[in-house]
């Protein structure tokens, strides 16, 4: 029997915060009351393969996972804000400029220019150019396509401390003819991709920083640099024989699925310092799931101190969930999306059986100290998030606007409303 990769798929697709005008469907119930959500950690390596594998097998089809399909939750943060550091320990003074657009104040965000207004940074079609704003001409450049940088298609984006640029590219996992994502090829790097460059003087590439996944979103706190990176399972299930039945796949997938090991799951990463290599894969005590996982993603938060002048292995801690937003403040970090059940895997706007809506979990992450974020708490609202401005702390208090709805049909009904949690000890509790 041939066999391919296939990779659980089910990325957060955007969803609508306005509402629709009547039906040409059923309209969606409320769900349920359900339990609030948690992370739950693993005393071994085994309790982890354990739950992925159970949480996978509950979520494959006959088919498989059916890229496109919902897997999981979306992500934000929030907090009380904090300084920023100076750029630099003995940064010269620097005159009166303005920054890149950011949502929350002492959280920077990436961009495709930055400026701290000593100098423009700017990071297009594989080059780092840094301009003399005073005189209004390049002072600098540096070609990222080199061996060691190879950023692939696509711009990247910038984050800046002092005299570092971090340079963030998004990357990307090959597909098979199928359309499910595969193993990393020997041909090339793939995934998430970061550049550490020093601009003291000319531009030099000081650090590279490789794991599997896609770029999802950073924050720059201080001098430390919060990134978030997806990872989907890759699983290698059986291709359906002509005279299978839909029962005999099924039992296959799963057959397959309780074979995997934990790599099939846990991001591989790899860095450069110099001269210096190193790598690993991200250990299984630095995971926590979800209580509702599906077993089909991972999403993981790196940390780095841009002012230490290198990555290293980036700290890292990951989530079995999913996410497609990014929400940060100088305190806090949340991740936020639809609930999903084992089993439950489900398209854009299906609200699942009777049309219930399944909701959003949100969980808390504290980020006021250097390295990596410690979890909080967790909540949980009705309806779906539209994006990172969807979310909003104010006051110890996070304000959330979702959509509750059906845009199955033509005419979809959907309605829009604001909640307010509070933590109180390990729970996001709605008080508003």
């Amino acid at each position: 029997m041939t066999r391919a990769t296939v990779t659980a798929v089910g990325t957060l697709a955007a969803l609508t915060l306005l509402a629709g005008s009547a039906p040409a469907g059923p309209a969606p119930q409320p769900a349920p009351p359900t339990a609030a959500p948690r992370l739950v950690s693993f005393d071994t390596c085994a309790d982890a393969l354990a739950r992925l594998r159970a949480a996978a097998s509950a979520s494959v089809g006959p088919w498989g996972f059916q890229p496109g399909w919902r897997t999981g939750f979306a992500t934000g943060g929030a907090g009380e804000p904090l300084a920023l550091s100076r750029a630099g320990d003995g940064a010269r003074a620097t005159p009166e400029h303005s920054g890149t657009n950011v949502h929350e104040p002492g959280a920077d965000e990436p961009d495709l220019v930055k400026t701290d207004g000593r100098r423009i940074v700017t990071v297009t079609g594989g080059v780092l150019r840094v301009v003399d704003p005073a005189t209004r001409r390049t002072s600098g450049r540096l070609d990222l396509t080199g061996d060691d940088a190879r950023p692939g298609p696509g711009d990247g984006s910038l984050l800046l401390h002092g005299d570092r640029a971090l340079v963030l590219l998004r990357g990307s996992t090959p597909m098979l003819p199928n359309g499910t994502s595969a193993r990393r090829p020997a041909g090339g790097p793939t995934g998430a991709r970061l550049l550490l460059v020093d601009l003291a003087g000319r531009p030099a590439l000081i650090g590279t920083y490789r794991i599997d996944g896609s770029l999802l979103d950073a924050r720059l706190t201080g001098p430390t640099a919060r990134v978030v990176v997806r990872s989907e399972a890759r699983l290698v299930l059986p291709e359906p024989g002509d005279e299978s039945t839909e029962a005999q796949r099924l039992a296959a997938n799963r057959a397959a699925i309780g074979r995997a090991d934990l790599d099939a799951w846990l991001p591989a990463y790899d860095w450069t310092e110099g001269d210096r290599r190193g790598g690993g894969r991200v250990g299984c005590d630095r995971l926590a799931a979800t209580a509702d996982t599906t077993g089909t993603a991972l999403l993981t938060v790196l940390s780095f101190d841009l002012a230490a002048g290198r990555l290293g292995d980036g700290d890292p801690v990951s989530v079995a969930g999913d996410a497609d937003t990014v929400y940060g403040t100088a305190g806090s970090l949340y991740l936020a999306g639809q609930r999903q059940r084992p089993g439950q895997l489900r398209p854009r706007g299906w609200g699942g059986p009777a049309g219930r809506d399944p909701g959003t979990a949100i969980y808390q992450f504290d980020t006021r100290a250097p390295g990596r974020p410690r979890y909080l708490a967790a909540g949980t609202v009705p309806g779906t998030l539209l994006d990172q401005y969807a979310l909003s702390e104010w006051q110890g208090h996070l304000r959330v606007a979702t959509t509750s709805g059906d845009d199955r049909w033509s005419r979809p009904t959907t309605e829009s409303g604001v909640y307010v949690l509070a933590r109180r000890g390990d729970l996001l509790t709605r008080v508003g």
